[in-house]
This record gives C-alpha cells, sequence and structure tokens, in this order.
C-alpha cells in the first residue's frame, strides 16, 4: 500500500491553510503544504472562471467554464471545512464574534466600496442597494457570508455533537437543508454545507490521503464535468428519464440528478488533492506560485473583479486573468495591508 503523502514540512505545529480568511503562518511555525496549494489552485480558478464570463461570448458552452464552474467553490468550501477541524474553539460567542468580525465585515465593506467604485448610485439608493445584498448575498462577496453562515452551522453540530454524536452533523445538514427559506443566502447555504462539513470531518478524523485513491476518481471526473451545465439539467438527463421511464423507475429519476450535482464536485475536489499530491511528491518547485498565493486568497478574491472592468477587449483569458491576480496583490500589500485600519474592515484584520 502507498504511504500517505507527507503534507507538512517539518519543524513546527501546523496551521490553518483552507479557510480564505485563515492568517499566514507565523514565523517558526509551518504550514498544510498540500491545502495550501491547494488554496492557492482555488483561488486561480476563481478568477479564471470569472475571467472566461468576461472574455468569452457564451461562455456556459464553454468546456474550461463547465469544469471549472463544475467543482471550484465546493473545493474552496472543503479546504475551509478543513482549517475549521484546526479551531479549539466553534461554540463561544466570541467564537462567533470573531468569524463575523473576519468574514462579514469585509462581505459587508467590500459591498460599501463596490458602491463607489462602480458609481452604482447612477442606478439604484442606497436603501434598496443594502436590501438587495440582505435578501441575496450573491451580489456581493457571498461565500465570505456563507461560509460564516457554515461555522455557525458546524458551532450548532458541535454543541449538539455531546448528546447525539456525530448524527449532530446530519441533523443540522437535513435543518438547513430543509428550511423553507430561499433568500439571506439560504440557498447558498444549502449547495456548500455538505462540502464544508466533509472537509471538517475527513480532517478531524485524520484520514490520510493515498495518490493510488484519487485515481479513479480523477478519469472519473473529466467526462463527468462536461456533462455538467450551471443552469440547467445534465447533457444526459433527458436520456436517463427515458430509460428510467421505460423500466418503470422514474421515481429514480430526481435521486440519482441529485447524486450527480454531488458526485461531480467530490470527483473534482478529490481529482485535485491526488494531481497537486503528485505535483508536490515529484515536482514541488511547479507549485511555488500556488503555495506564495495562498495567503492571499481573499485580497485577490475580494479585489480581482474589479481589474476585468478594465481589461482590453479581445485578450484571451489567461493574460486577462494574471493581470488581475497581480493587480490585486498589489492593491493588497502596497495599500490594503500597510493600513491597519483597512486592513481590519476589508481583510478581516490580515
Amino acid at each position: 500500500m502507498t504511504a500517505p503523502l507527507e503534507r507538512s514540512v517539518a519543524g513546527a505545529a501546523e496551521v490553518p491553510a483552507g479557510d480564505p480568511t485563515a492568517p499566514a503562518a507565523r514565523a517558526g511555525s509551518r504550514r498544510d503544504v498540500l491545502l495550501d496549494a491547494l488554496k492557492g489552485l482555488a483561488i486561480v480558478l476563481v478568477v479564471v472562471g470569472h475571467g472566461l464570463e468576461d472574455t468569452t461570448g457564451d461562455f456556459d458552452a464553454n468546456p474550461v467554464f463547465r469544469v471549472i464552474y463544475s467543482f471550484h467553490m465546493p473545493l474552496f468550501m472543503f479546504l475551509s471545512g478543513v482549517a475549521a477541524a484546526y479551531s479549539r474553539d466553534l461554540v463561544s460567542a466570541a467564537s462567533i464574534w470573531r468569524r463575523a468580525r473576519t468574514l462579514v465585515v469585509p462581505f459587508a465593506a467590500w459591498y460599501a466600496v463596490s458602491y463607489v467604485v462602480l458609481h452604482r448610485w447612477d442606478d439604484i439608493g442606497v436603501a434598496a442597494y443594502v436590501k438587495q445584498l440582505v435578501r441575496s448575498p450573491d451580489f456581493g462577496l457571498w461565500f465570505l457570508w456563507v461560509l460564516f453562515l457554515c461555522y455557525c452551522a458546524l458551532g450548532v453540530a458541535v454543541r449538539l455533537e455531546r448528546l447525539v454524536g456525530l448524527a449532530s452533523f446530519v441533523l443540522v445538514f437535513v435543518l438547513v437543508y430543509e428550511a423553507p427559506v430561499t433568500a439571506y443566502g439560504a440557498v447558498l447555504l444549502r449547495w456548500h454545507l455538505f462540502f464544508f462539513f466533509a472537509g471538517y470531518l475527513l480532517k478531524r478524523a485524520r484520514v490520510p490521503w493515498h495518490l493510488w485513491w484519487g485515481v479513479v476518481p480523477a478519469l472519473a471526473f473529466l467526462p463527468l464535468a462536461l456533462t455538467w451545465r450551471r443552469n440547467a439539467d445534465p447533457n444526459f438527463a433527458a436520456r436517463l428519464s427515458e430509460r428510467l421511464s421505460t423500466a418503470h423507475l422514474s421515481s429514480l429519476d430526481h435521486p440519482v440528478l441529485k447524486a450527480y450535482e454531488y458526485l461531480v464536485p467530490c470527483l473534482g475536489i478529490a481529482a485535485c488533492f491526488t494531481v497537486v499530491a503528485a505535483v508536490l511528491r515529484w515536482r514541488r518547485a511547479l507549485l511555488i506560485p500556488l503555495l506564495w498565493l495562498a495567503p492571499f486568497t481573499l485580497d485577490v478574491y475580494a479585489i480581482h473583479v474589479y481589474f476585468f472592468r478594465w481589461h482590453i477587449p479581445g485578450l484571451a483569458v489567461v493574460p486577462v486573468a494574471a493581470a488581475a491576480i497581480a493587480g490585486s496583490l498589489a492593491v493588497s500589500v502596497l495599500l490594503l495591508r500597510r493600513s491597519k485600519v483597512l486592513s481590519t474592515v476589508l481583510l478581516g484584520g490580515r
């Protein structure tokens, strides 16, 4: 059997790597190298995906876009769940306040920045603009808000675990999934909580990652992802429905498609772990840019969209995405992180 991949640089205690709000490792500590590389890869996928939306006409038909969007945010949420497993305090009021300060404050602050920078006052008033965000967080940096909700759900599950064991996670997930609420980020939470809980539980259980485990998921992911559609059923849905109907199994149509919805991102996550772990083992130098980018994921996530508004039409997605990442890093390093106030408000105290 292949030995588990050593995921950390020897020398000291590990620190969180999956949460985009997690601080960089302090001197004398070490980071989880595999998760840092995945974190860097995840933010690159986010930027490239958004770049394809800006540089491609029918981006939903673009195979690269479809592959990226089939799993990139579940990957980020899974990594954030892994980071949560490092926390010793998930249930106290102080913990909730800390998450609010590092996630909700930047979520609200960047929405305000957009109102000014993008001259939104030309088409919407302040009150309507705020109401829009409250009802539909996807108008802003929704990931930060949904991640905060995931931490709240995790706190409830951990507290209930003392009474009912691991069933508490199933209970909380079912309650969230069945809640009759569609506003305030509930739909986004409903989808992403599964991946957050999965990352947390797998990391807490210290499940080792063997390279050979991911061979089949890596091979299966791409063909399945190419059938994925952002706003519609997969390509094979009609044929599946017809065959199930012929076999008098129409009742399985919805469960099969629902399983497919979760299977594709799960395979994508496993494939990423496998590929990145393999590169770390044999060609680690290739991942240095991702490792360097990992501590700046929140910065890039918040800033890169502004650069897309000013890119030169006709450019391919790679130079556009690279310029957006470079510009985001420049703004962060040269301006935001130099100011305690800006760093606290916009980056959660980075």
